[in-house]
């Protein structure tokens, strides 16, 4: 053998298409989509402190739009109220990934051929394509750059070959004439069609060769795939003297004088006149785990698998895991529960009895002054107590229990402080 001769979304509002020229590199012909959403429904004071998902751009701004309806519980006495909600429209641009005519698979490989098919087939292309070409009637091959008819070349192999007696140089690009040392004992010429007479008085021929009357010269001719050098007929190793047509990424296999094979070479395939190399990304995802990874082409039959934004911990065959944002909160408010809704993407939701964004939330006022005595700013942390006292002592501790709204005027400690008993009672 010789060697190589060289989302997640809340609620869909639609979905924007636009062609985008070719990008990144040729092959490429991605697509640009714009993903609106409307996000959660909230209070419209509250919906002033809510952002988008991660990901997306806020197009509304300030209290967003008033278009949905949420309920409030303000108690016992009055039960569940319905009150006019606000939304922001969210946006965000995603890149979907295409190749351009005469390209396919994942990472948009080349079809075979140059141009593709050879000009005389159809490819199996686009993102969704297999790589494949389909010949025209007349032509066949891994790219279909040879003639059906082995008599037959030209590009469009409609023209007859004029080889008599050999071996016709065909296809797209043949001569048509017959190949370099092809032609049958007894013959020579360009077309090998051109008998020679036998030797007059037969010489003393080499092995591998036979008489014949040359310019009415008795000479010896070497036996097709032979050739006369220094008198002696040397079998013809095309995969050695360089004429064996076999594509720069393919093997040479001797087979015998004057015959050869041409097979691609490890990494590559084709039918050894065309070679390409082999993505295993291009097929089953190299087989990586389409959910939780990418395939990366490292050279031809060679690729290696890693985890897709959002994830980590590649595992063979099992893929990678999603990345947990809500481990230690994932930075929701201490009243929230925080809920993974996709890779990279979480979200915060207020527990029941409290409202806000997620990222705060509140309770009820009782509550929030408590929390303000706690851990609120200088002033008023741990000068709430009196106020306190007075509030969860009074009547009105139960209606302040509710939801709200409500707007207290408190005075802290320090004032309280200033007061006679009677003021204070």
């Amino acid at each position: 053998m010789a060697k190589r001769s060289t989302i997640s979304v809340f609620f869909l509002l639609n979905v924007i298409v636009f062609m985008l020229p070719s990008i990144l590199i040729a092959q490429r012909c991605d697509r640009q989509v714009y993903s609106n959403i409307w996000h959660r429904c909230t209070e419209c004071n509250i919906n002033v402190l809510q952002g988008c998902p991660i990901g997306y751009q806020q197009v509304t701004s300030g209290e967003g739009v008033q278009r949905c309806t949420i309920f409030l519980n303000f108690g016992p006495n009055l039960g569940r109220i319905s009150v006019p909600g606000c939304q922001h429209l969210c946006r965000r641009t995603l890149i979907l990934k295409e190749c351009c005519s005469g390209f396919w698979g994942q990472d948009c490989q080349a079809c075979p051929g140059s141009p593709s098919c050879s000009g005389r087939g159809s490819c199996s292309d686009k993102v969704t394509g297999n790589g494949t070409c389909t010949c025209q009637d007349g032509f066949k091959g891994f790219a279909c750059e040879l003639c059906k008819d082995a008599n037959k070349f030209g590009s469009y192999c409609n023209e007859t070959c004029h080889c008599v007696h050999g071996q016709c140089d065909s296809g797209l690009r043949g001569t048509g004439h017959c190949r370099p040392d092809s032609c049958h004992l007894g013959h020579q010429g360009q077309d090998c069609n051109i008998a020679l007479p036998n030797c007059t008085s037969p010489l003393p021929c080499p092995v591998n060769a036979g008489c014949f009357k040359i310019n009415n010269t008795d000479s010896c001719v070497c036996d097709p795939g032979y050739r006369n050098i220094s008198n002696t007929c040397n079998a013809i190793n095309h995969c050695i003297d360089g004429n064996h047509g076999c594509h720069s990424n393919a093997d040479c296999f001797y087979l015998g004088p004057g015959k050869h094979n041409c097979t691609c070479a490890s990494g590559y395939t084709g039918d050894g006149t065309v070679c390409v190399a082999i993505d295993p990304c291009q097929r089953n995802n190299g087989d990586c785990p389409s959910n939780s990874t990418v395939c990366n082409f490292l050279q031809p039959g060679e690729s290696n698998c890693s985890c897709l934004p959002g994830f980590q911990n590649y595992t063979s065959g099992a893929g990678c895991v999603m990345i947990d944002l809500c481990e230690n909160g994932g930075g929701c408010d201490v009243h929230a529960n925080c809920t993974m809704i996709g890779p990279g993407v979480k979200r915060c939701d207020c527990k029941n009895g409290y409202r806000g964004n997620g990222t705060i939330c509140y309770g009820n006022i009782l509550q929030r002054v408590k929390e303000l005595n706690l851990q609120g700013p200088n002033g008023l942390k741990g000068q709430l107590n009196t106020a306190i006292d007075l509030l969860t002592g009074s009547f009105v501790h139960q209606a302040l229990a509710g939801a709200g709204p409500f707007t207290l005027f408190l005075m802290v400690d320090d004032a309280f402080a200033n007061l006679t008993q009677e003021q204070v009672k």
